[in-house]
């Protein structure tokens, strides 16, 4: 004989059961801050990385770890010339059409550079002569 659950009693037990699930911690934000101070100076703000010893992952929630991303974040933030160039990027400027014709010109003139033969080791060590 089947007995059947009534659907709220399921809706119940769902209820409770997934109460008592684990939670993941929340995934740190690894974004880089740039400061505007007064006078119009900027400043970037590099983001705090978490311990890796610190974190306990449930291997199979399939999330994305803290750490994910934030070295990377890092390097970044280390890399940045101009911190103003995050807010507005700089104008490009006229394009050079002396420099941009020479390699056409070079190349019609036959006047290009041979490329390097990696398979030969004279070729290498003469090249930079």
């Amino acid at each position: 004989m089947i007995k059947y659950i009534p659907i709220k009693t399921l809706l119940v037990v769902g209820m409770v059961l997934s109460a008592c699930a684990p939670t993941q911690p929340p995934v740190p934000d690894h974004r880089i801050k740039v400061v505007e101070y007064s006078g119009g100076a900027y400043s970037v703000v590099a983001p705090e990385c978490e311990q890796w010893a610190d974190y306990k992952p449930d291997p199979f929630s399939n999330q994305v770890w803290p750490q994910f991303g934030c070295s990377n974040a890092r390097n970044l933030a280390a890399m940045i010339d101009n911190p103003r160039d995050l807010v507005a990027g700089r104008d490009m400027g006229d394009a050079d059409a002396v420099n941009t014709t020479r390699g056409i010109d070079l190349y019609r003139t036959g006047k290009t550079k041979e490329l390097l033969n990696l398979q030969d080791s004279a070729a290498l060590t003469t090249s930079g002569k």
